[in-house]
């Protein structure tokens, strides 16, 4: 599985490792295997991941299942991962496209391709690899809809849409990867054994280039398996070692569009490094681990230095799109923002130096993605009323992630001077003159996208409307109740409003339920219509002690 920097455990060991790395050293231990490639998906990948890698914890499980390869036309028996009550599980398997000799295209299993899945309603990204018969499992998610994502180096990324049920797993079916015919990374693929060939799970994997100062550390599965992806091409140095069994490390070339193979075997114990040697440990974050172009991305990281060492933060450098070229320091704070103009998966990097001239780097994945364009609904309240009425209007906007409304302008349709604000979106008119009027409204991003939408006001002459109250009389006894109904005719908006006219006279809702007081005597509920305010009528109650209850005069 492809290991992420921030989990937990690995902090536990990067500083007994991070000496072996930043010297080149090693001992007691010899490499597995030779630096080889195979053919294999790019994507949006990169050398980190495995498991929950969003700034607001959570976890998914990876599922284990099988890794055996079926019979020819068997069914694929695909992995399991846990399903619950209030989770679902998402299953699928890998391929890729290969060529025999006669040139025909086949299908063919893709082990350790890298998978993501991530969801518009959940700000977590959930990771796994696939194993050696291209299959895999992410499980406790969310019910909802989830996209799933598949890459490898040197084929183009494969990605669907599924529905995730509680209590089930959903099939994304199968990834078929095409060849890409441009890839820009590789990657570096191996296992880690002990001196009797059994697997060494959570053992520190390190990555460290001629080119680059500092170490990067990462974990094996329990299997010993490890999967590092969108590693640039060129020389690396690969070190692994697993305190109290032993160390090793071997050179290997990452060429684009291919995984090379570094397997490794320990041997013998390294011992600890003196707190006076280890350099700090860093953790990098994003406010965005999916962004559109051009929004305003902040980049920070967790620093700590070895308990009991006189040292202290000298320079934090940032590499905004991980090419090896940092862009950007600071001597007191990591916190940097910045914003990319082009899609694409980037990996900032920071590279932390303190007073010892010790030097540690981590680095986060930021996804950047074409920005959605804005969407606008109008609305006025009421749709329908008199001359000099006031009308209010307001816009109902959805904008992308970290996109805002940078400008509103209303037409209200009779000629008037437009209304315009940067941060007001919902402003009031009086028509003067009876129509129907076709009200616009245009908003602007802060990316320079507009979207506009219109709305209907239909508007008569004050005094053509008339309302009329059912019953016009009534006798009640004191505490009940009696409803009232209104009738306006003149205009499409029937909506009403209710009052009792004395003080201490009853309630009456907005319904024209009418509730007596305890206190006999005339009283009287009068309804005004909201389409023009001068169209009102009034009910007469009476309200007994006793007597004839209900009779309408």
């Amino acid at each position: 599985m492809v290991r992420d920097l921030s989990r937990a455990r690995v902090a536990a060991w990067s500083v007994l490792f991070a000496l072996l790395v930043a010297c080149g050293g090693g001992g007691g231990g010899t490499s597995g295997g030779t630096s080889g490639d195979t053919s294999g998906g790019s994507g949006t990948g990169d050398s980190s991941g495995g498991g929950s890698s969003d700034t607001g914890g959570g976890t998914a499980d990876g599922g284990s299942g099988t890794t055996q390869t079926p019979d020819q036309g068997a069914a694929a028996v695909l992995p399991t991962a846990t399903v619950s009550e209030s989770a679902g599980a998402v299953v699928g398997q890998v391929s890729y496209t290969d060529r025999v000799a006669s040139s025909r295209a086949v299908e063919v299993p893709r082990a350790a391709a890298w998978v993501q899945v991530g969801s518009g309603s959940d700000v977590k990204r959930y990771f796994t690899t696939s194993d050696d018969s291209g299959r895999f499992a992410l499980g406790n998610l969310a019910p909802g809809d989830w996209e799933v994502r598949s890459s490898y180096p040197g084929y183009l990324q494969g990605s669907a849409t599924v529905r995730v049920n509680v209590n089930q797993s959903t099939d994304a079916g199968r990834f078929e990867l095409a060849p890409d015919p441009d890839p820009s990374t590789g990657g570096i693929r191996g296992r880690v054994l002990d001196g009797n060939g059994g697997p060494i799970g959570g053992a520190i994997v390190g990555l460290r280039s001629d080119t680059l100062t500092g170490a990067e550390t990462y974990l094996t599965d329990d299997d010993g398996t490890y999967t590092l992806l969108n590693v640039l091409p060129g020389e690396w140095t690969v070190a692994a070692q697993r305190f109290g069994v032993g160390a090793a490390e071997q050179r290997v070339s990452v060429q684009a569009g291919q995984l090379a193979i570094a397997d490794f075997v320990l041997t013998g114990s390294t011992g600890q490094a003196t707190l006076a040697e280890q350099p700090p440990s860093v953790t990098a974050r994003s406010s965005h681990r999916t962004a559109v172009a051009g929004v305003t991305v902040e980049l920070d990281a967790n620093v700590t230095l070895p308990a009991g060492v006189d040292a202290q933060v000298t320079r934090y450098e940032w590499d905004f799109e991980g090419d090896g070229t940092y862009d950007y320091q600071h001597e007191t704070t990591p916190k940097v923002q910045h914003a990319y103009t082009a899609t694409g998966a980037y990996t900032p990097r920071l590279r932390v130096t303190d007073s010892r001239n010790k030097t540690a780097v981590a680095k986060v994945l930021v996804n950047i993605a074409n920005p959605a364009p804005p969407q606008v609904r109008a609305t006025v309240d009421p749709a329908a009323g008199t001359v000099h009425d006031t009308y209010h209007f307001a816009p109902q906007v959805t904008l992308a992630q970290g996109i805002y409304v940078a400008r509103y302008a209303w037409d209200f349709g009779d000629g008037s001077a437009q209304y315009v604000s940067a941060t007001l979106g919902s402003p009031t008119h009086a028509y003067a003159a009876a129509g129907n009027y076709t009200a616009t409204v245009t908003i602007s991003d802060s990316l320079g996208q507009s979207a506009s939408a219109q709305v209907t006001v239909r508007v008569t002459v004050e005094g053509s409307v008339t309302v009329g109250i059912s019953p016009a009389s009534v006798k009640v006894s004191v505490k009940d109740a009696v409803t009232f109904t209104a009738a306006v005719t003149g205009t499409t908006d029937q909506r009403v409003t209710w009052r009792v006219k004395e003080t201490g006279g009853g309630s009456v809702t907005a319904a024209g339920v009418y509730t007596a007081p305890a206190t006999p005597g005339t009283y009287h509920v009068e309804v005004t219509s909201r389409a023009s305010t001068s169209a009102t009528d009034t009910a007469t109650i009476t309200v007994v002690s006793g007597g004839a209850i209900g009779t309408v005069q």
